[in-house]
């Protein structure tokens, strides 16, 4: 069985032995550690959501245009913010596509996550003339958000 990097010999229990002043096992050490880095780390998707949605309030879908620049903002927070953690960042899954990855060596990694951020957007979706008087109409109906 290999932990932390070392082989360890079959029947050494020394894993499951409780931490002598603590009187916790270490495995339950490891899991609690595991959950706050993973709950740190939700926070910046979080965060994202919260800002977006923020943005949807005062700006309507204009927010839509908005959103590559608060999802790199996030990134650099979640790389820079404490010790930080600069991976796993959205640039970094554009590595095998030519010229996109040609792109980073202009741009760097929030550059190429500021391109590929918009990508998910349903092209239907983005703002429009259409999109901005309908919704004008619906304010002025007072019926913003709801079904008829």
């Amino acid at each position: 069985m290999i932990a932390g990097g070392a082989i360890v010999p079959p029947g050494d229990k020394s894993i499951t032995q409780p931490v002598p002043r603590l009187q916790i096992e270490i495995t339950t050490l490891v899991h609690l550690h595991s959950s706050l880095l993973v709950a740190y780390l939700a926070l910046f998707p979080g965060l994202f959501a919260l800002c977006l949605a923020w943005l949807h309030s005062r700006l309507g879908m204009r927010a839509v245009m908005l959103a590559p620049a608060v999802w790199v903002t996030t990134e650099l927070g979640r790389t820079y913010f404490w010790s930080g953690f600069p991976w796993l960042l959205l640039g970094y899954s554009q590595t095998t596509v030519l010229p996109v990855a040609q792109a980073a060596s202009v741009v760097g990694v929030f550059g190429v996550s500021a391109l590929v951020a918009p990508s998910p957007t349903p092209p239907g979706r983005a703002p429009s003339g259409r999109c901005r008087a309908r919704s004008r109409a619906a304010r002025r109906r007072g019926t913003r958000g709801r079904a008829r």
